[in-house]
This record gives C-alpha cells, sequence and structure tokens, in this order.
C-alpha cells in the first residue's frame, strides 16, 4: 500500500522524490503522481497534519 501521508511529509521537509522514492521502497512515478495530485486538489502535510488524517482519507482526498 502506498504510503500517502509519508510521501507528504518527506516532500515538506525537502527530500528530493529519487530519496522519497527509494526510503519508501516505491517508483519515482508513484512519488511525482501523488504529489501532482496533492497540488491539483491543495492538499499539504500541513492540512494533513491538521486535520490528523488517516492514510485512508488522504488517499480519498487525493484521488477522488
Amino acid at each position: 500500500m502506498t504510503k500517502y501521508r509519508e510521501i507528504l511529509r518527506m516532500a515538506n521537509e525537502s527530500f528530493s522524490q529519487r530519496q522519497i522514492a527509494t526510503t519508501l521502497r516505491i517508483s519515482r512515478n508513484t512519488i511525482s503522481n501523488t504529489l501532482a495530485m496533492a497540488k491539483e486538489q491543495g492538499l499539504s502535510w500541513h492540512k494533513i497534519k491538521e486535520k490528523a488524517l488517516d492514510e485512508s482519507q488522504v488517499r480519498a482526498l487525493l484521488y477522488p
């Protein structure tokens, strides 16, 4: 299962897409797609943290 929360957290902490992919053992395409959808949906790590959203809620917001 893709860890959308962790992707957004690491991106917020200025990790590169390559570093995120290596750390989470997922493809760079998945990282790129997730970050593009987050931008499109206006979703950021701060909003996720503020609203205490879980993984399934984040996935539902990214891919409605």
